[in-house]
């Protein structure tokens, strides 16, 4: 599914082990995204409800199964295979080592084109091509925003006035061409 969304973000697997002891076994998958903006969508995609580990201090979600974790242009999976909650502490150390061999970087700012009055906090997507797009909204075939996988927009769900939901879309467009161009192409293309 994620490679799907973000076809040609995946630089390369950054770092892979298996862990086993009995009949346990744990797994550490490291991606190296070519963009912050890459591992957060990705980790938006993958994270589910956010439920951050007590003890990471990198952007996080997980329970007893799996952490999934983002630290700037790295994407991380710790995965436990039987869910046995005794592992947890283990699971824990594992990401904590592979995050001190991550550097700091300047986190994904995309959000900050979406207004944050009435936002319905967690429910921000990054879009950068149409399998990302066909969860919030079919507008046709193809690329119909002219992404060319190298545009991000954003959406989220926003309240109106009578508690309802909405949701909005924004794509940042490098200039007025570009912008005039992908509109063009919604009317025409469009199942609206």
């Amino acid at each position: 599914m994620a490679r799907s969304c973000f076809s040609s973000s995946v630089l390369r697997i950054w770092w892979f082990r298996r862990y086993k002891k009995g009949d346990s076994e744990l797994t550490l998958e490291a991606y190296q995204m070519e963009s912050a903006e890459s591992a957060l969508g990705i980790y938006l995609v993958k994270c589910g409800k956010e439920t951050p580990v007590e003890g990471i201090e990198a952007r996080n979600s997980g329970e007893k199964n799996q952490f999934t974790i983002l630290k700037g242009r790295y994407f991380i999976h710790v995965n436990n295979f039987d869910g046995d909650e005794k592992l947890l502490s283990v699971m824990v150390a594992i990401a904590l080592q592979i995050l001190e061999s991550i550097p700091e970087e300047k986190p994904a700012r995309l959000f900050d084109y979406l207004p944050s009055e009435n936002l319905v906090q967690g429910s921000e997507r990054l879009i950068r091509g149409p399998y990302a797009l066909q969860p919030i909204f079919t507008f046709g075939e193809g690329d119909i925003f002219q992404l060319e996988g190298k545009i991000f927009g954003m959406a989220a769900s926003y309240k109106d006035e009578k508690d309802g939901l909405f949701t909005r879309i924004i794509f940042p467009y490098p200039d007025k061409l570009k912008a005039s161009a992908a509109y063009r192409n919604l009317k025409v293309g469009s199942v609206l």
